[in-house]
């Protein structure tokens, strides 16, 4: 059907609408429907750029008259004539899906937008509290974001101050620093605050109905729970107004973490635990303790309506112990439960193996599950981001400059896909350190577990490797360790010289606390300033060893400080990678100082590891850590350089203005680049109309300022899960942050797992832990990368 006899359908179906006039120049046919009624104007038009995308607008400033159709009728009609599907769903024969939607601000005839004022306190915690209580209090939606209070529905201010008036004194906790709700008559609304209104529109306004649709997907297993959970949240895509929706398996305990936490025998393993809260809509990590309930019941009952938490507080006692969770939220123990992971499968007698096949879901169920929820918004939202409908906004690594290859000694380039200790054979290691170019002795120490017997075949086959790579590995010693103990372990480690090894291989028992053996050995080690150590765990040498011994290898060659190779391309936008994390030791009360620990590695334009930095600091209050940065980077070596920063998750409070303060004063230029691992939207590749996981390498822009990658390849039945990576100044280029953070990943040395950070900030949580807790070399800076 041509495009005129589409458009003369419409009119025929809805005859309510004026006739339409064309418009056509510059390729673009506009059908304008006209219509005035004194000073108000209904016009809308219809605009073709091709045949498969049509849109329906309006006039600025112009409304929707009441005699018109619903647009979506309209719309619905227009896709039926094109052999779409209608708006809500997502199907394309070939190409790249989304878990995000564009939605359709005019699905509401008006926004109302309210400021709060405050003298004082969080903006953010009262105006998301407030919103929730003006969604019982009055009609229509209520949402706070981007410093607006935003709704669907106009109430007189005189109205809400009265109401703030009795939340003064019902709540005064809360709200004693609220002092006026203002209308804002002529306020433009930004994008992210409109995305954000119509994310949590929708989970408010459909939660019984989704959660009708994910109870069909719900299992159990004796005191395992597991509960499927749909994330909505708001985003700005190409400047458009969008939210994702995403599937989560939440697995947790059916006990609270009350009686949890009498089980526990260190109770410093309470932070960093998964938590979920007992009407499972809240999920996080334990923080630390605030103290017992006898001094917040008051404050927390004033803050909740939840009905489940309102009573476990009245029921319990006194000296229930109240957890941060997230370093913000605060919970009694018996109002959460405890979050299962393969991490601590081993505390509530789980197979990690089994959680993990309900945990993970393939392209083609979760693609089920999402469609199911996301037709129930058809009427909100206007299509889904995918190669079809927005190809401008997808991209390779490649496209973009990214090469997937890598240099050895003899100049060769191969691939990252390849099997590097083969390509390592035959083209050499690119560069030795001095001491094994004159002597290729390796001199190691085994330090052993007593109960493991079968090392012998290890060694031997760790040295057949080795000496296939021109090394000669010798067994200075055998170490075994009757008891693994603190005082048995720094017994054992004394026999060791610091001068009479290369490399000491620690195997260590396959046991529930093997995170606190791998911590009371690294300690020691560390202690009698013994670095260049490799951990092995037993199961992964009778299970896994045939493809972790090439990761083994390349940590010894890492840890001797030995190159492998480099980079087949230099990434000459900068002169320095560094990853860098910041992080503090959670106060057990609410007051005092706190001790703050830094970690940068910094790697060079070749991707050679370069050195790291370790600098910790007690600092009063709150205020970030300004003096650690400047130890990390005034240094001469860094001036008239240009270093481009890796941010584990999001840069936090002043720590942007502090490194742009130093840069100026050291003459450093920064480039700020955030690499975010968690609550990321997924893409799929789509063949044949069938789902499959999307390859690497694979891009979906948001802005020029940020965007998602997939940056390792994902097998099996679960979905891969991408990154997102956001540039914060203007100077910053996202595709060379891009290629940064793909380049980065093929530099992992002595890991088992596939990579997906960039090796500039993989294992920073866990660095950053073993550092707080006195887990580190004896020197601050050092070229030995200690962390595998």
């Amino acid at each position: 059907m041509n495009l005129d006899k589409i458009i003369e359908n419409v009119v025929k179906k809805f005859p309510q609408l004026p006739k339409p006039n064309l418009w056509d120049k510059h390729g673009i046919k506009r059908f304008y429907f006209n219509k005035k009624e004194g000073n108000q104007d209904f016009t809308f038009f219809i605009d073709v750029t091709d045949i498969k995308n049509i849109q329906l607008r309006q006039k600025p400033d112009a409304i929707w008259h009441s005699s018109y159709p619903k647009k979506q009728d309209i719309e619905n009609l227009l896709n039926q004539y094109l052999g779409k599907k209608q708006a809500g769903t997502r199907s394309i024969q070939d190409g790249v899906l989304t878990e995000f939607y564009q939605v359709n601000p005019e699905k509401f005839d008006n926004f109302y937008c309210y400021k709060l004022e405050l003298i004082g306190g969080n903006i953010n915690e009262v105006g998301g509290k407030f919103g929730y209580q003006l969604r019982n209090k009055f009609s229509g939606f209520w949402n706070f974001s981007d410093y607006i209070l935003l709704s669907n529905h106009f109430i007189e201010e005189e109205q809400l101050n009265k109401f703030v008036e009795e939340l003064w004194s019902k709540e005064s906790e809360t709200y004693k620093n609220l002092t006026k709700i203002t209308f804002l008559k002529d306020k433009t609304l930004s994008t992210k605050a409109i995305a954000n209104f119509f994310a949590n529109f929708l989970k408010f306004h459909y939660k019984n109905d989704i959660s009708r649709i994910l109870e069909k997907h719900k299992e159990e297993e004796a005191k395992i729970k597991i509960k499927k959970e749909c994330i909505i949240r708001g985003w700005v895509i190409n400047d458009l107004p969008a939210i994702s929706l995403s599937i989560k398996s939440n697995i947790y305990y059916e006990d609270t973490f009350e009686k949890f936490l009498k089980t526990l025998e260190n109770k410093e393993d309470i932070i960093n635990f998964p938590v979920i809260d007992i009407e499972l809509e809240h999920t996080g990590k334990i923080s630390g303790s605030a103290g017992i309930l006898k001094d917040h019941r008051k404050r927390l009952l004033s803050y909740t309506r939840r009905e489940k938490i309102v009573k476990k507080l009245h029921e319990a006692p006194d000296n229930e112990e109240v957890l941060i969770i997230d370093e913000f939220y605060h919970y009694t123990a018996s109002t959460l439960h405890p979050l299962v992971i393969t991490k601590n499968a081993h505390l509530f007698e789980a197979s990690a193996s089994k959680l993990m096949s309900h945990l993970t879901l393939s392209p083609k169920k979760r693609i089920s599950i999402e469609n199911e929820i996301i037709s129930l918004f058809k009427e909100y939202i206007t299509a889904n981001f995918n190669s079809v409908n927005t190809p401008k906004l997808f991209k390779k690594g490649e496209e973009i400059g990214f090469k997937n290859n890598l240099k050895f000694k003899d100049g060769s380039i191969h691939s990252e896909d390849e099997y590097v200790l083969k390509i390592l054979k035959n083209h050499g290691i690119y560069k030795l350190t001095s001491k094994f170019e004159n002597d290729p002795t390796l001199e190691t120490v085994l330090l052993l577990s007593s109960t493991y017997s079968r090392y012998q075949d290890f060694w031997e086959k760790l040295k057949t490797e080795m000496i296939d790579l021109g090394f000669t590995p010798k067994l200075k010693k055998i170490i075994k360790l009757d008891k693994i103990t603190p005082i048995e372990i720094e017994k054992s480690i004394k026999t060791i010289s610091v001068d009479n090894f290369d490399i000491i291989l620690a195997i260590l028992p396959e046991k529930n606390n093997q995170d606190r053996i791998y911590e009371l050995i690294k300690s020691a080690l560390f202690s009698s300033n013994l670095i260049k150590s490799q951990f092995i765990f037993e199961k992964t040498l009778h299970e896994k060893l045939q493809w972790a011994l090439a990761n083994v290898i390349l940590g010894i060659l890492a840890k001797t400080e030995n190159i492998p190779y480099i980079f087949s391309f230099p990434l000459d936008f900068a002169d320095y990678f560094v990853g860098i994390d910041i992080s503090r030791e959670q106060k057990k009360n609410l007051k005092g100082s706190q001790n703050y620990a830094a970690t940068a590695r910094f790697y060079g334009k070749d991707g050679t590891f370069k050195h790291y930095e370790i600098q910790e600091d007690k600092i009063e209050g709150e205020t970030l850590p300004k003096i650690i940065l400047e130890r990390i980077f005034a240094k001469t070596m860094f001036q008239g350089k240009t270093i481009m920063i890796h941010r584990d998750g999001f840069f936090r409070g002043e720590e942007i203005p502090f490194l742009k303060e130093l840069g100026e004063k050291y003459n450093i230029t920064f480039q700020f680049v955030e690499v975010i691992k968690r609550n990321v939207p997924r893409l799929f590749k789509v063949s044949e109309s069938k789902p499959f996981n999307p390859e690497k390498n694979q891009i979906f822009y948001f802005s020029q300022k940020e965007a998602i990658i997939i940056n390792n390849e994902v097998k099996g039945a679960k979905t891969a899960k991408p990154l997102r990576i956001r540039v914060c100044d203007k100077h910053t280029n996202l595709d060379n942050a891009i290629i940064s953070v793909m380049a980065f990943r093929m530099m992992h040395f002595g890991t088992t797992k596939t990579p997906k950070l960039p090796v500039t900030i993989s294992f920073s949580d866990r660095i950053s832990g073993f550092v707080r807790r006195g887990i580190k070399p004896p020197k601050k800076s050092g070229k030995i990368p200690w962390w595998y």
